[in-house]
């Protein structure tokens, strides 16, 4: 034991080995020649000879020169050659020795993304918007050093070729950073929403804004016939084109005959169709000048005119306005029938044949009743303002009763509208007309929701659909050959299950639950497809609802729902081309054809211009034009664009002056002195203009120049919602002036981008 006492003692008074300090680093670059990199302590040393800059992900591998390096404290400055913007680059770090530390954990590489700005374009298209007299651009950039900055600079937004607005701003490029840019006009209004970018390489980025403007009126005011008499008309317009809910409509005006405020409004005008704009009305009154009413006025001799909807004798408060009348200026006021901030959606189903009765003696809806539209609609108004909420209860809100179409005998539709960005549920159920279920659902005892008339799907067999393929959902007006999977089956004599028990066969359909149908709403409107009804949930049920109604007594369903529980499949859609609109004519794509090898004009043209003459027409795949035919001594021009116009380039066939061109416009030239015909499309030069020629158009001079293209097949692509026209006369020669043009210009020798009328394509449908 002694001899072991020295040995223990020496192991004890050991110093213990130094324990690793970690040490973390980041690196930046200052500039396109600067990097620093920064540590959490500080430098005692470093291996400079060893320091190596790298692009890991560049194939080769290439180096970064270093051509300098400064040490201070706790920061490495390395002097570069010229990085890359947006580039990863790895610093190798050998050798590294910090104060006061005998053992350290620091890394050996560390990253950093090399320095570089590129051009950000930032654009803000305002073509049919009301600008005001100065736009500014508010971006999160630095004006100085491109680097983000939560503060917001300010860039002016320059106009250019047809009120597109622009900034050019240089930015750093930073792959983890989101910059955002919004315009505002020169009372700091907004002009634009808020566009989130990246800059990420050192290509130029476009950033588009999107416009938060009011828009150009498309209707103008009316003209005072009288001026200096006291009074002014206003135009009051109904636009039902996206409700598509007015028949005969009226206004109710708190205006005398005389045009003074009546506080009974007890005057009532009829609405007229305004001429090429289908679905929309007005009616123009006088109304006297009144400088003490006004739309803030509480009292009877300070409340503004009123004017709101009437039809069908219901006056509709809600689709009105209030308006005022201090000076002798006429006005146009317009009334939106639908709400513009919600989607319209029309649901549409296809109850012609479906089953009332187990045998099939009866279809569709007993006598006194309407179908109505149920769903989960939390928030839901339709076209004329009316609550239509619902949460799948059953139709029990009558504004959610659906109209048959005149034109399609057992279709209903009903348009309501929505919010957008969301799915929405639905089916149909049978109620008493103009009231809803309400009462009837209180008359029935369910496992479930009390549905007592919900549609049903007509099945081969009693077993779930859903799950069973072999069972075959029926169309109940195609049952002469149900396909079967032992073969077609004829099931026009077979009736309804009252029970569930039958074995499946030819004589016997059975009902069946169908899946909530689905609806999804972005921002634009939706017509859903026809849904056919096979049959409901009461047809074997012994009363009728008015009859369950009528008694005041309760019924059970569990003896009769035999399908209950079962999920089913989604019903048959009915294959129609019905128009919008019940009663117009079914415009199919490519239809009527248009006749444009005559030189005579096509019949379904539209008069748009009459000096020079330009007639119009499209058919959903061709667009139709006629004008005048060229005179000796001079050339004529039809100028069509499927674009806005939004550059400017010499004139066409080395003429005189400039022309507005849009990314696609083309040209159909007749030449007065030889009589050449053709189309063009233009270049980005004269030079460049390019003759079309073959399947995608027609042209021919006679009693007119007419043509017609082809989008499709002449290359152009797909039809916006409008285009861009005029006809153009030049004299003949080489560099001859601009003579004559529809719609009259403004009197130089140019073609400005304001010069081409926009029209709509379905102004122009021919029928």
């Amino acid at each position: 034991m002694r001899r072991l006492l020295p040995l223990l003692f020496f192991a004890c008074t050991l110093d213990p080995a130094p324990q690793p300090v970690q040490v973390a680093a980041t690196a930046l670059a200052l500039d396109a020649n600067t990097v620093e990199i920064t540590f959490s302590e500080r430098l005692a040393a470093v291996d400079e000879e060893g320091l190596l800059i790298q692009r890991p992900f560049a194939r080769p591998v290439d180096a970064l020169p270093i051509t300098g390096v400064i040490q201070e404290e706790s920061k490495l400055r390395l002097s570069t050659g010229r990085q890359m913007g947006g580039e990863v680059y790895a610093v190798a770090l050998p050798g590294l020795q910090f104060e006061d530390i005998e053992v350290a954990d620091a890394p050996t590489q560390v990253n950093f993304v090399g320095f570089g700005t590129t051009s950000v374009v930032v654009s803000l298209d305002a073509r049919g918007h009301v600008t005001p007299p100065t736009l500014e651009l508010l971006v999160t950039i630095d004006p100085t050093t491109g680097e983000y900055r939560d503060e917001l600079a300010r860039f002016p937004l320059v106009e250019g070729p047809a009120q597109v607005y622009s900034a050019t701003i240089s930015a750093r490029i930073d792959v983890g950073r989101r910059y955002g840019a919004r315009a505002v006009g020169s009372d700091g209004r907004p002009a634009a929403q808020l566009s989130l970018f990246q800059v990420a390489s050192a290509d130029v980025v476009q950033v588009g804004l999107t416009p938060v403007l009011p828009r150009v009126p498309e209707f103008s005011p009316p003209t005072d016939p009288t001026p200096g008499d006291g009074k002014a008309p206003v135009r009051l317009i109904l636009d039902d084109r996206p409700g598509r809910a007015l028949r005969t409509p009226s206004l109710r005006l708190s205006v005398d005959s005389a045009g003074r405020f009546d506080p009974n409004a007890a005057r009532v005008e009829p609405l007229r169709a305004v001429p090429g704009k289908s679905r929309v009305f007005e009616v123009v009154v006088e109304i006297a000048v009144d400088a003490n009413r006004s739309l803030e006025g509480t009292g009877a001799d300070t409340f503004p005119y009123v004017t709101f909807l009437v039809q069908g004798g219901e006056d509709l408060p809600q689709r009105g306005t209030t308006f005022e009348m201090k000076t002798e200026t006429p006005q146009v006021i317009v009334i939106p029938i639908g709400n513009p901030a919600l989607v319209p959606v029309t649901f549409r189903a296809d109850i012609g044949r479906a089953y009332l009765e187990p045998d099939g003696s009866l279809f569709g809806l007993y006598p006194g009743e309407g179908l109505f539209l149920t769903g989960e609609f939390p928030s839901a108004e339709d076209a004329l303002g009316r609550l239509a909420a619902d949460a799948f209860t059953g139709g029990e809100r009558a504004t959610l009763q659906m109209e048959e179409r005149p034109d399609a005998p057992g279709i209903y539709e009903k348009t309501i509208f929505l919010p957008p960005k969301r799915p929405y549920g639905w089916k149909v159920v049978r109620c008493p007309t103009l009231v809803g279920c309400a009462e009837l659902n209180r008359r029935v005892l369910s496992s479930g929701r009390a549905f007592p008339t919900v549609m049903k799907n007509l099945v081969t067999a009693n077993r779930d659909a859903a799950g069973d393929p072999s069972v075959k959902i029926l169309d109940p007006a195609q049952l002469e050959a149900v396909a079967l999977d032992t073969g077609p089956a004829d099931y026009r004599s077979a009736r309804v299950s009252s029970s569930g028990e039958e074995p499946a066969s030819p004589a016997v359909m059975f009902k069946q639950e169908a899946p909530d149908l689905v609806v999804t709403v972005d921002t634009t409107p939706v017509v859903t497809p026809i849904v056919v009804v096979g049959t409901w949930r009461d047809v074997n049920i012994p009363q009728r609802p008015s009859e369950l109604i009528a008694s005041g007594e309760s019924l059970d369903l569990g003896p009769f729902d035999y399908d209950d529980g079962t999920q089913g499949r989604l019903p048959p859609l009915r294959d129609l081309e019905l128009p919008l609109d019940p009663g117009a004519p079914v415009s199919r794509p490519g239809q009527p054809d248009f006749d444009a090898t005559d030189g005579v004009r096509d019949p379904s043209a539209f008069p748009i211009y009459s000096d020079p003459e330009l007639h119009l027409a499209w058919n959903e795949e061709e667009l139709y034009v006629a004008t005048t035919p060229a005179a000796t001594g001079t050339d004529r021009f039809i100028v069509i664009g499927f674009d806005p116009p939004d550059t400017t380039r010499a004139a066409h066939w080395a003429k005189g002056g400039q022309v507005a061109v849009g990314p696609r416009q083309v040209f159909l030239a007749m030449e007065g002195d030889g009589g050449f015909v053709g189309w063009f499309r233009y270049g980005a030069a004269p030079a460049a203009d390019v003759q079309l020629m073959g399947n995608g158009v027609t042209a021919r001079a006679g009693a007119v120049l007419e043509g017609t293209v082809n989008l499709a097949t002449a290359g152009i692509g797909q039809a916006r919602d409008r285009i861009w026209v005029t006809v153009l006369s030049y004299q003949t020669t080489d560099g001859g002036n601009l003579s004559a043009q529809s719609p009259a210009g403004n009197g130089d020798l140019d073609l400005s981008a304001n010069e081409l009328a926009e029209r709509e394509l379905s102004s122009i449908r021919a029928l």
